[in-house]
């Protein structure tokens, strides 16, 4: 018994076959370049109480006036370099200044948003909210990710917290 098989058969055949080919390797192709991938290594730490910024963000607003070398070094610790000069030469005599306002309160810090605006060199503007005893208020905060960690480079002037903000 033989088969036989005619050739405008065997022309769809090969015509069904590459078509599936080409499904194959579009469906590939879609799923490369076309959809996210989780990549672990390009991830970028999140926003947590533990890292440095929000450690200095607290001590920032929690000043002693007792002891202000050793609260401006608990700011500093989360902060860069950078940030901490400007840190010592710009606020910390004002915040000193104005006197004891809430020596002894220990401010608490929770993020609102961690990508207010994403600089795309490793800054980011995030927005914070600062509870000191009854009073809360809305910070905008500039960090940096140094390694593996966000570290606070300044906290914004209202004027630049402006933009930001949702009228």
């Amino acid at each position: 018994m033989e088969i036989q098989l005619s050739r405008k058969f065997l022309r769809n055949v090969m015509i069904l076959v590459v078509i599936l080919i080409a499904g194959i390797l579009a469906y590939s192709a879609y799923l490369t370049f076309f959809t996210p991938r989780e990549s672990q290594e390009n991830e970028l730490p999140p926003a947590s109480m533990d890292s440095p910024a929000l450690q200095a963000l607290v001590a920032f607003y929690s000043p002693n006036p007792d002891q202000p070398e050793q609260w401006m070094e608990n700011v500093c610790q989360g902060m860069t370099t950078d940030g901490c000069e400007l840190f010592r030469s710009l606020y910390a005599p004002s915040i000193l200044a104005e006197g004891a306002q809430g020596q002894g309160a220990k401010a608490t810090v929770t993020v609102q948003n961690a990508n207010v605006d994403d600089f795309g060199d490793g800054r980011r503007i995030w927005q914070t909210k600062i509870e000191m005893g009854k009073e809360t208020i809305e910070v905008f905060i500039e960090v940096e990710l140094l390694d593996t960690q966000w570290y606070l480079r300044r906290v914004l002037f209202q004027e630049e917290a402006t933009q930001y903000t949702v009228p």
